[in-house]
């Protein structure tokens, strides 16, 4: 028997990003970036009570939040600062998504405040500079 190939027609597939950061160090919106990726989860801690067998009768979560996880090349105004300065936002910094659209095209993301848990700025002399960020957002809204 010959192997076959499968084929798929008619599939709706979301393709590509499209990314807007605005942050109190400065600005990375849609005309100053290409954005490369994002990636969104929603988590929490979790506790487990249980009876005298050890089975558990009681799941609790608690401390909900939300991560995000942005990368993008600078252009335009923001790689001539990107060249010559670190323009990562602060661990702690506020940051607020101003446009979000693709694959993690969620309304609960924008114009809202992250809080920075980390950023990186990475650069080599065979491919672009690349800003990436960790975000997070908690149930409670913390300043």
């Amino acid at each position: 028997m010959a192997d076959q190939l499968t084929t798929s027609t008619k599939q709706l597939v979301v393709w590509g990003t499209n990314i807007g950061v605005a942050y109190t160090t400065g600005s990375i919106g849609t005309a100053d970036n290409l954005p490369q990726s994002s990636s969104f989860t929603k988590d929490g801690d979790e506790a487990e009570i249980r009876d005298a067998e050890g089975e558990v009768q009681t799941f609790v979560c608690y401390n909900k939040r939300q991560t995000l996880d942005i990368e993008v090349v600078p252009v335009g105004l923001l790689a001539a600062s990107a060249g010559a300065n670190n323009v990562c936002p602060a661990k702690g910094e506020l940051v607020t998504i101003s446009d979000l659209s693709g694959t993690t095209n969620h309304t609960e993301l924008i114009s809202t405040s992250w809080i920075c848990i980390n950023a990186s700025q990475s650069a080599s002399n065979t491919s672009e500079v690349r800003i990436s960020m960790s975000l997070r957002k908690y149930a409670v809204a913390l300043t």
